[in-house]
């Protein structure tokens, strides 16, 4: 039924239920339709028995409640239409796998119920106003496609790399300052696509550790301010040099906005003990230390805690550098430069304390980096950032 002129969703499905045309596992195409609304939903009209509904480049403004009636409903593509809310109805679509909002009016996402699109794998979102991503996005378990191009968001949540199955995400044209320092603990993750943030001035110095690791993984990151070149080309460990901690350069990089304070090696040198309690429930009841599961006996004083210090010790900012410990709202940033065609790629990377620190001037390579792989290779030295 592309193109043709349709009233409404209802109204079509009254005339198909009148000419024995809906079926079972029904897939409608409905393609720059003009349709406004969807209409006033009704379960005699048997919504239930579509599985595929497909509706870009139409004039639907909003979407009403009636729509949890589409129950069957695994594939929608709202592309192209008029949306200015994120339509939250939609979540009540249990058995939704493949969901594209792109190219709408969208300015905001709510936050996502934690039993919300179980089965969702697909998640498009691009070309919208939207400027921030909620954390829960870490509830959609199943997610392996997530485009997020073309809009104003400055950051990403650091709880999306708990999205353990995503393995495409798609970030370009964005406003991104800096990118989440766990991006290359994603072992699914296979391409990052990056382009055209032209105020993201560094990447994590984890993801040149993950460009070594299985399975293969592509990253894209052309016209991205001051990374200049492409970023793979960091896998060669391209004449490393050191930043001068006084330079323009070093000032305006801007550190993930977790972090609120920023060890010195002098009179800024002991974590917070709220810093401290962080990393102590982080390591006790999320982490083991043979990397096994939690001991069942302290998951009992877990389900004690308040659900948000749970969140927050359960998702820190990132890991060490040097020895992978959780680091929450103080660390110790290590800033270098990679010199390519005459062009410079920055990297930050984290240090939870000042022995690691200093294990880090001491041994280039206990960050991962293998210094042997590079003829010219200057020692990292620490740049003090400001905080955002």
């Amino acid at each position: 039924l592309n193109q043709e002129r349709i009233e409404d969703l209802s109204q079509l499905l009254a005339q198909l239920l009148e000419s024995d045309k809906l079926a079972g596992n029904a897939k409608l195409y409905l393609k720059g339709c003009c349709m406004e609304t969807l209409g006033d939903l009704t379960p005699a009209q048997h919504p239930h028995c579509i599985s595929l509904l497909h509706m870009p480049n139409n004039l639907v403004v909003n979407l009403p409640e009636s729509t949890f009636l589409l129950c069957n409903l695994t594939e929608l593509n709202l592309c192209g239409n008029r949306l200015v809310e994120f339509p939250t109805v939609l979540f009540r679509l249990a058995l939704l796998s493949k969901l594209n909002l792109g190219h709408n009016a969208i300015c905001s996402l709510p936050h996502i119920p934690a039993n919300a699109w179980p089965e969702l794998e697909v998640l498009m979102l691009y070309s919208n106003g939207i400027s921030q991503l909620p954390s829960s996005i870490c509830y959609l378990k199943s997610l392996v496609y997530l485009s997020l191009d073309a809009n104003p968001i400055e950051s990403l949540p650091r709880q999306i790399c708990y999205l353990h199955r995503l393995k495409s995400l798609y970030i370009s044209s964005l406003e991104l300052l800096y990118l989440p320092q766990c991006l290359g603990s994603m072992h699914s993750l296979q391409n990052l696509f990056a382009d055209s943030n032209s105020r993201l001035a560094y990447i994590p110095g984890s993801l040149l550790q993950r460009w070594d690791r299985l399975p293969p993984f592509q990253s894209y990151m052309y016209r991205c301010g001051k990374l200049g070149p492409p970023a793979q080309a960091l896998a060669t460990h391209c004449s490393l040099s050191v930043v001068n901690p006084l330079s323009d350069v070093a000032s305006c990089l801007i550190l993930p906005g977790e972090i609120s304070t920023i060890g010195d090696c002098y009179a800024n040198c002991v974590p917070s003990l709220e810093e401290l309690a962080l990393r102590t429930i982080h390591r006790c009841f999320v982490v083991s230390s043979s990397g096994q599961s939690p001991d069942p006996t302290a998951a009992v004083f877990q389900q004690r805690l308040p659900r948000r210090l749970q969140e927050l010790a359960g998702c820190p900012t990132a890991l060490c550098i040097v020895c992978h410990s959780a680091v929450f709202a103080f660390a110790f940033p290590v800033v270098c430069y990679s010199e390519l065609d005459r062009m410079a790629t920055f990297e930050l990377s984290l240090a939870c304390s000042r022995a690691c620190h200093a294990q880090l001037l001491s041994n280039p390579c206990a960050s991962g980096y293998d210094a042997a792989k590079n003829e010219d290779v200057s020692v990292w030295l620490p740049v003090l950032v400001p905080p955002l």
